[in-house]
């Protein structure tokens, strides 16, 4: 009796720990197939590379929109221009007309004025206004309209010259420019040539207004001008308070 109590603890005790073994391995199971915790926002790592360097690809479309114009001006004016400036232009002009001024008159030279607006067309306008001398007086003269054009191309820099139909504009006196009148006259220059290399009217010194202040400071000049390129007037008018 004594024997077979005994030998019922023994079995019972090792099935107690035959059970235990068993919860155990499962237990240890059910671990090992748990996913991993979630991590937290402080253990994620940088996305950023080694070299520092980031790339944003809305930036970078951005980018490639806004240089598209400006490759397309390039595209649009290949090749090297012969004339690059202001300076050259009058030069040109002045060799085409040499032989066709009467040298007993006064000629006044315009600033140069675009040929085609609004448009991009890589000639200037130089207009010569003819003055001639009052017999009443020394320090005026009579002005005429221009009684030529040369159109002076920056391509080549050729010039081919129009001769036209004279009439008077009135008296007006003998003045020089002053040194400010010529360095804005100068610079709205400048700005209109770059302007017609380029094709940005936004670049550079964007100092059209000179000719404003040039067409204002020569009333019967600024008139002639304005009557022969009036869509680059209004352009002007509009564009003043902008500089």
């Amino acid at each position: 009796m004594a024997a077979t109590i005994g030998d019922t603890i023994v079995s019972m005790h090792r099935a107690a720990v035959y059970g235990l073994s068993i919860l155990f391995a499962v237990a240890c199971g059910k671990q090992a197939d748990a996913p991993p915790p979630t991590t937290t926002p402080d253990d994620v790592e940088d996305d950023e590379p080694e070299d520092g360097t980031f790339e944003f690809v809305s930036t970078e479309r951005n980018a490639q929109t806004e240089e598209a114009p400006k490759e397309q001006a390039k595209e649009a004016f290949e090749g090297d221009p012969v004339v690059t400036s202001a300076p050259q232009a009058h030069d040109v002009a002045d060799a085409a007309v040499a032989d066709r001024l009467n040298p007993k008159q006064q000629w006044i030279q315009s600033p140069v004025m675009p040929t085609k607006w609004p448009g991009v067309d890589r000639h200037v306008n130089v207009y010569f206004f003819p003055m001639a001398a009052n017999p009443n007086s020394l320090t005026s003269f009579q002005l005429f309209s221009p009684q030529y054009v040369v159109t002076v191309s920056l391509d080549d820099g050729t010039g081919e010259v129009t001769e036209l139909k004279k009439r008077k504009l009135g008296m007006i006196a003998d003045t020089r420019p002053s040194r400010l009148e010529r360095q804005e006259r100068e610079m709205a220059e400048a700005a209109l040539v770059h302007y017609l290399l380029t094709g940005n009217p936004h670049e550079g010194e964007n100092s059209f207004w000179g000719y404003l202040k040039y067409f204002h400071e020569h009333p019967k000049l600024g008139k002639e001008m304005k009557r022969s390129h009036p869509a680059f007037t209004t352009w002007l008018e509009k564009r003043k308070g902008f500089e």
